[in-house]
């Protein structure tokens, strides 16, 4: 809870965070942009568009014309350098986000203020790192390239291979699970779904089990579609439902901060939160994102119904981990029922 307070006060050259801290950021950032008069929201949002064309740029190994390169310093130097000091990343020179995906117009969104977060990808396995986007060499949407030393390969089915020094010895004493996990050429088998692209940077879409084939036989990634979906200010959680079903499904749970200065805003009366999340207003909210996520998918990623939570996933409840990410079998088992009513509607 006082994590950005902390940063302020220790002023961190390195720091590691798992998606969700990054994410709370952004809404923070956002919903500070949010609150300002008018014109200074305005010119606010200019200097991140400006921004966010000049990460574009750099991904496309080019830069911006002079003038516009003129302009986006000069907006780092009044506006963006004053967000990386309330965050208390101002001296921060490496910044990782690991141990799951993030949603790249996230880090688009850092890169533009000045923070460029490189993903890491890796597992206990395999001591850690696997692989990582290098300085000055980022490229938003994949983990980057393998370390020196560690090869990696596609199998036929989409599963990341791992070999190298890095790859531990086995499970001790669980010889039928370490050859389960090491085939015999010495290749671990990560678990995680992915594909290497031209330059050898490593693109991870979903963990294995968690794939979703759908009824009509369709591979869906499920936390692709929940990435954008956290993107929206509004939500904080999604766990997308699917396998051998015939259509994709979601629950979903409320930044209570944002909706709650939503509500405010509006003047919209409320007791509790959970009187405030089956408001119409707030629901309608809800309706506006899944139809703008849904609308940059194909037709069978599509979420058809959803079901909102009146309180977030808590580590208290065994629905998520240590490190934030959501416990997807635990979260619907708990909720068979509602899962089963959201298909018979």
């Amino acid at each position: 809870d006082t994590l950005r307070e902390d940063l302020v006060a220790c002023k961190p050259t390195a720091i590691f965070g798992v998606p969700r801290v990054w994410e709370k950021f952004y809404a923070g950032i956002r919903n500070m942009i949010e609150n300002l008069p008018d014109e200074q929201r305005e010119m606010a949002e200019q200097a991140i568009q400006l921004g966010l064309k000049r990460v574009e740029a750099e991904q496309a190994g080019t830069s911006l014309p002079p003038e516009l390169e003129e302009k986006y310093q000069e907006a780092d130097g009044k506006l963006f350098a004053l967000a990386r000091g309330a965050l208390g990343l101002d001296q921060a020179r490496a910044l990782v986000s690991g141990a799951a995906p993030i949603n790249p117009d996230v880090l688009r969104f850092f890169h533009a203020i000045g923070l460029p977060i490189a993903e890491v990808y890796g597992q206990t396995e395999d001591s850690g790192p696997t692989s990582i986007n290098r300085p000055g060499k980022i490229k938003i949407g994949t983990v980057g390239p393998p370390l020196d030393g560690v090869e990696v390969k596609i199998a036929e089915d989409g599963e990341v291979l791992v070999r190298g020094g890095n790859v531990g010895p086995g499970y001790y004493k669980d010889p039928i699970a370490t050859k389960e996990f090491i085939d015999g050429e010495g290749w671990m088998h990560s678990g995680d779904i992915g594909e290497l692209d031209e330059d050898g940077y490593l693109r991870i879409t979903d963990r294995k089990k968690d794939l979703i084939i759908t009824a009509a036989g369709k591979n869906v990634a499920p936390q692709v579609i929940e990435n954008m979906l956290k993107y929206s200010p509004w939500v904080s959680q999604v766990v997308v439902i699917g396998d051998r079903r015939p259509f994709l499904t979601a629950l979903i749970t409320l930044d209570q901060e944002k909706v709650t200065a939503f509500a405010e805003q509006k003047s919209i009366p409320f007791k509790d939160f959970p009187e405030l999340v089956a408001h119409p207003d707030v629901q309608q909210l809800v309706v506006n994102a899944v139809q703008e996520v849904n609308a940059n998918l194909a037709r069978v990623e599509q979420i058809k119904k959803w079901h909102v939570f009146d309180r977030e996933f808590a580590m208290e409840n065994e629905e998520i981990t240590p490190t934030l990410k959501v416990r997807r079998k635990a979260i619907m088992d708990k909720n068979a029922d509602l899962i089963e009513e959201l298909y018979q509607r």
